[in-house]
């Protein structure tokens, strides 16, 4: 049996507008994250350590969610995603189950970068770490999109929330590792899938 590839499987998704599949953003290479700590100093010393292992963290959080495709549809359910998403597992196998696992527009995703920037700004509040790049980090922390009735967002209005997400990972980025790219780390292998994965091919259900 043929052993796809994942630039089989973008290849398919791009000729499948017609169908209401489109590939809003491709995957990307990994970007740098080494974040430069100036500005991230806190009075307790014996936390700076950990605060700076918090924007690491983050930052690479950041650029994962960034080097992520998103790939956006217009089914009306959940049923009819599953069905189209199976039909994609029986012609590319366990590539496109991996891949489309990685899909930014998941919540679960989503959701990793969301909860690394929140948990950096709760370090920064308690260790209290005060300087104008902190300060830039909380109001970026403060435009977060408000996640809490994903599941009940329209398909364009997920997808307003990725938009929006990337664009604050892009400008924490640009804060705490200037020398980035606009584009992150590979997807994160430990995200589960939509659904679950059953089978010998990986279907979805």
């Amino acid at each position: 049996m043929k052993q796809h590839t994942e630039a089989e499987v973008l290849t398919a998704l791009r000729k499948m507008t017609s169908h209401g599949i489109r590939v809003v953003h491709e995957p990307q290479q990994p970007g740098a994250s080494t974040i430069d700590p100036k500005g991230l100093e806190t009075p307790y010393e014996k936390q700076q350590a950990h605060v700076i292992d918090e924007a690491q963290e983050t930052a690479k959080a950041c650029a994962k969610f960034l080097s992520l495709p998103v790939i956006a549809d217009s089914f009306d359910t959940h049923k009819a995603r599953l069905e189209w998403a199976n039909s994609m597992v029986e012609q590319f196998g366990r590539v496109f189950t991996t891949f489309y696992m990685r899909n930014g527009l998941r919540l679960n995703v989503i959701n990793d970068a969301r909860m690394e920037l929140t948990t950096l700004a709760n370090a920064m509040r308690v260790y209290k770490v005060e300087s104008k790049k902190a300060d830039a980090i909380r109001a970026l922390v403060e435009q977060l999109p408000d996640i809490s009735q994903y599941d009940r967002l329209s398909n364009e209005e997920r997808l307003e929330v990725v938009e929006a997400l990337r664009e604050i990972c892009r400008q924490f980025l640009s804060l705490v590792a200037p020398q980035a790219g606009t584009e992150g780390e590979t997807a994160n292998p430990k995200s589960p899938p939509i659904g679950s994965i059953e089978g010998p091919k990986g279907s979805f259900s």
